[in-house]
């Protein structure tokens, strides 16, 4: 692989991480706010729909590892 096309492939790997980072920072909000929903809430329909949007939240956050290791195992090849 060239310099230029690693070049462009840290590019996405710093890309990918600032993406996760603003996705964490959601999550966090995400969690922190049913933390603090009183109990029954946080088993009513609104509780368990913020459930859902954190284990997608943390599902996206995976996906970035994902990408992020791929992308630098392409450039050590």
């Amino acid at each position: 692989m060239n310099a230029e096309r690693r070049k462009q492939i840290q590019s996405l790997i710093a890309q990918v991480e600032d993406l996760q980072s603003e996705i964490n920072g959601i999550l966090e909000a995400e969690q922190e706010s049913f933390d603090n929903m009183p109990e029954g809430l946080q088993s009513s329909e609104r509780g368990e729909k913020a459930e859902e949007a954190i284990q997608q939240l943390e599902e996206a956050a995976g996906y970035c590892d994902e990408v992020v290791n791929g992308l630098h195992g392409a450039v050590e090849v």
